[in-house]
């Protein structure tokens, strides 16, 4: 059985940033970095996803998605 799972890897983080990695292949592989605004979980965290090997046209639509999830979440922690 073949696994299908991407690897994640928290690579960096200090007080108000988060980057992870996510990889399910060679070719697929997309860097997710938060930033976490001083008035956070009041105020909506900054979410910018980054790729060398995927289209940029597909990465912002994918943001847009990850900011309207987190609107849902304003005033809650919009991460877990």
């Amino acid at each position: 059985m073949e696994n299908n799972l991407p690897m994640l890897i928290t690579s960096s983080h200090r007080n108000h940033f988060l980057r992870v990695e996510i990889q399910t292949s060679a070719y697929k592989k997309l860097a997710c970095c938060l930033m976490f605004p001083a008035e956070y979980p009041r105020a909506l965290i900054l979410v910018e996803l980054k790729s060398k090997t995927l289209a940029s046209r597909l990465l912002a639509g994918l943001t847009s998605i990850a900011e309207d999830e987190a609107r849902k979440f304003l005033g809650r922690p919009q991460v877990q």
